[in-house]
């Protein structure tokens, strides 16, 4: 028998009801996080925002990312994507500034960003509903209140993704009205598109709410592999000409422009393998490499999880003409599972690594030695020419590496190379910005 109680004056009342409402009254329904959720869901929170949110390099690649999967799955591409500059701009307003047009779009159930699958529920209160009054109550709550400074900031950096799915809902609306939609039905499905058409992170299931809070962009990779396979499967002819014209064509030219000069070959060359299996690499004339970060200046834009897989063979096939290995039957065959599945199958440590806490990810790097990302020694074997292991954890340094890791190194006697990953790793490109200020600040004193 299920039943819920509670005290009526200091009197214990039952009453019997259904399962699910039983437990939810008990909070042991599985969608509860409580405590351990949320000290689970704060690492994910805090990795997610420095690497695709207050990132700002990372902010404009994500919009051009963004644009490539809403023209890829959207069923009128010309209606909603950059091709028509008129819904483009309707959006970008709508985004930045909100007004009727972004009401109409959440009164519609059409929002959403990959923020909200690692947050709970804003809890109401009289203080927050006064603090709304005009931007200057706004920011005395915000201050006061730094639970919400989080937030706050998710709710800046989350305009791009919600330009991206305005675009989808204003084109979509606009079509359907020109098609003699009446405009309640318009609406509806405009608001449909526009959550299906990038990634749909209001769609997680029971356990999602849970995982997504444990693992960074699980429910990323789980929906867009379920929006591209239902489109090939919906709209194979369209779906798969479009994946073509947007994605393999500029790969494959740009991969023949990167390998088509010496100077540029070499600097390919020179790129980590996980780098181009994740994005798209454009390396510009006479290409020249920071000697302090050994990072050379190209341009990346990010491929959407669902495609970077597929787009493996593609490059591989393009620089097998140029005498390097070419794509064999273990890599199209893992393109095809990581796309079907969302899995990481580019290398078997990949694959681990998506599935490890990201609460523990940082630690666990540091005492591995390994970098889960690109399955790379933190402190390599050699250094100098000579074996690490027989190296002070102060002398495991390159040259080039940052002041505040060394500083930081040295109270904990811990290498500086894991103090960088560790900083990195829990706070993506922000982190390396972080600490590139912090190496500055220490340099003018």
């Amino acid at each position: 028998l299920h039943t819920i109680s509670y005290l009526d004056n200091g009197i214990k009342r039952t009453f019997a009801t259904t399962a699910d409402i039983s437990e939810a009254a008990r909070f042991l329904d599985k969608r509860q996080l409580g405590l351990i959720g949320e000290i689970f869901a704060a690492p994910v929170r805090l990795a997610r925002i420095g690497i695709t949110g207050i990132n700002v390099p990372f902010i404009a690649a994500n919009i051009a990312k963004d644009q490539v999967s809403l023209a890829i799955n959207s069923s009128r591409a010309l209606s909603t994507s950059v091709a028509n500059p008129r819904v483009f701009f309707k959006a970008l307003v709508a985004a930045v500034g909100h007004g009727k047009e972004y009401d109409n779009w959440i009164r519609n159930a059409g929002g959403g960003t990959s923020f909200d699958i690692s947050r709970s529920a804003p809890a109401t209160s009289v203080a927050k509903i006064r603090a709304g009054k005009n931007i200057g109550t706004q920011i005395t709550h915000i201050i006061t209140n730094p639970k919400e400074l989080l937030r706050a900031a998710e709710n800046v950096v989350s305009r791009g993704e919600e330009m991206t799915r305005l675009q989808s809902f204003i084109g979509t609306r606009d079509q359907l009205l020109k098609e003699g939609r009446t405009a309640k039905d318009a609406n509806i499905l405009a608001a449909t598109a526009s959550r299906e058409n990038t990634v749909n992170f209001g769609r997680s299931g029971d356990w999602g709410k849970a995982l997504n809070s444990v693992f960074l962009y699980l429910n990323a990779g789980i929906q867009g592999s379920r929006t591209l396979v239902r489109n090939l499967q919906t709209r194979p002819v369209q779906t798969s000409a479009k994946i073509a014209l947007t994605v393999f064509v500029p790969l494959a030219t740009v991969t023949a422009w990167n390998m088509s000069d010496p100077q540029r070959l070499s600097a390919y060359n020179d790129i980590r393998d996980y780098e181009k299996e994740n994005n798209l690499v454009i390396i510009p004339p006479n290409p020249t490499k920071d000697p302090k970060t050994g990072k050379w200046n190209v341009w990346k834009i990010p491929f959407s999880q669902e495609i970077a897989n597929l787009t493996i063979p593609v490059r591989k096939g393009i620089e097998m003409l140029h005498g390097q290995p070419g794509p064999g039957f273990v890599d199209t065959a893992a393109a095809l599972l990581g796309t079907a599945t969302s899995l990481n199958t580019q290398t078997p440590e990949a694959l681990v690594g998506q599935f490890i806490p990201q609460a523990v990810k940082p630690v666990m790097e540091a005492v591995l030695n390994k970098n889960t990302f690109s399955n790379t020694d933190i402190v390599p074997q050699y250094i100098n020419g000579q074996q690490s292991k027989n190296l002070s954890p102060d002398m495991q340094v390159y040259p080039d590496t940052s002041g505040t890791a060394r500083k930081i190194g040295a109270l904990i006697n811990q290498s500086p190379l894991k103090v960088e990953q560790f900083i990195k790793s829990s706070m993506g490109g922000v982190g390396s910005q972080l600490i590139n200020a912090s190496d500055n600040a220490l340099a003018t004193t």
